[in-house]
C-alpha cells in the first residue's frame, strides 16, 4: 500500500497554544489541564481590549494568530480579532479585541465563565 510522496515543509514554525477562563472584570486565568507554557498572562486594558504577554517567544515573526471564544450556554458569541501589527517582540506582547456579533458591531466584554483559546504561530527563525 502506497501513500504517495513524502510531504515536505520548508517553513519551520513554532506554535503556542493556551486556553483561558474569563473571570470577573475580564480577568484571564489559565484553564486547568491546559498549561499554555508559552504564555505568561492576559490582561484587560479597557472594555473588549486585551494584551497577551508571552513567556519566551521565538526570534522569528508571527505568521498566524487564532482566537476562539467559548461562550457559556445560550450566550451570544464574540468575534475575537488579533491586532498582529501590535506585536512587540521586546515587550513580548500581542493585543486582541472582542467584538459583539450583530448589525452594529462594538467592542464587548467577555463574560465571567466564558473561555478563550489562543494559538500563536511563529516562524522558527528570522
Amino acid at each position: 500500500m502506497s501513500f504517495g510522496a513524502v510531504m515536505r515543509s520548508y517553513d519551520e514554525v513554532i506554535t503556542f497554544h493556551s486556553r483561558w477562563v474569563i473571570g470577573a472584570s475580564g480577568a484571564h486565568t489559565k484553564a486547568a489541564g491546559v498549561a499554555g507554557s508559552g504564555f505568561r498572562s492576559v490582561a484587560r486594558n479597557v472594555a473588549g481590549k486585551y494584551t497577551v504577554t508571552l513567556s519566551d517567544p521565538p526570534v522569528g515573526p508571527i505568521v498566524d494568530v487564532k482566537l476562539t471564544h467559548w461562550p457559556a450556554d445560550a450566550a451570544a458569541p464574540k468575534n475575537l480579532r488579533p491586532t498582529v501589527s501590535s506585536y512587540d517582540p521586546s515587550a513580548k506582547t500581542l493585543k486582541y479585541e472582542a467584538w459583539s456579533v450583530g448589525t452594529t458591531p462594538a467592542l464587548a466584554e467577555l463574560a465571567s465563565g466564558d473561555q478563550v483559546s489562543i494559538e500563536v504561530v511563529f516562524q522558527k527563525t528570522r
